[in-house]
């Protein structure tokens, strides 16, 4: 069993989720992001920083856990695992909102897949920003050359 807490105000509880190993299950079959036989496909646990965020994944990566699946969405930079009972699980750190609110659709729309093994797993590429506001062009005050 393990336990995850959010921080809540600066006070953690127990846990806010807790996921538990049911060995009586048939094997889960290989994780998807879509088409899977399952009620809940993957549950999202945000990270409280960048820094815990790669804390998690060398973790995870130190305890033989296959990443299904190393994304960064223009929101959020995500890796996603399975559970014992081959549920997913998404953790992820969300950027910084000045790097995407001004064009959120663009945010969404972005997606960078990156490896899922060894060390280059464990990178953690500088993504764009969206939405920067363009600079006007100062008007001339000559007359173009003829």
């Amino acid at each position: 069993m393990r336990f995850y807490s959010a921080d809540h105000d600066g006070k953690l509880t127990h846990h806010d989720i807790a996921l538990v190993e049911n060995p009586t299950l048939p094997p889960p079959s290989e994780w998807a992001l879509n088409g899977q036989p399952v009620a809940i496909n993957h549950v999202a646990l945000q990270m409280p920083s960048r820094e815990a965020w790669q804390k998690q994944l060398t973790f995870l990566q130190s305890k033989g856990v296959k990443f299904n699946w190393r994304v960064n969405h223009g929101v959020t930079h995500s890796v996603y695992v399975n559970d014992p009972n081959g549920y997913g699980v998404e953790f992820l750190y969300e950027l910084p909102r000045k790097m995407w609110e001004k064009d959120i659709q663009a945010a969404i729309d972005y997606l960078d897949n990156l490896p899922t093994e060894g060390e280059e797993a464990l990178a953690d590429p500088e993504s764009p920003s969206f939405g920067k506001k363009k600079k006007k062009q100062k008007e001339s005050l000559l007359e173009p050359a003829e």
